[in-house]
């Protein structure tokens, strides 16, 4: 995601883990992100992303440790 109410983060980021029933599975789910070549990002909650999608999948997992 790129915002949602309950962060004070804006861009790539995980949900918070009131959110995952499976957090691991979540923040592995990036890596097939990051194996796209993209540059813009339509995430499920919070505005679009433009720039590398590699990026974004990474700066996320970054966020989520």
């Amino acid at each position: 995601m790129s915002g949602h109410p309950t962060s004070r983060v804006r861009g790539p980021q995980m949900l918070t883990d009131m959110f995952h029933r499976e957090r691991a599975t979540a923040v592995a789910s990036l890596d097939v992100l990051a194996g796209l070549d993209g540059d813009l990002l339509l995430p499920g909650h919070g505005p679009l992303h433009e720039g590398s999608v590699r990026d974004a999948a990474r700066l996320a997992r970054e966020r989520a440790q």
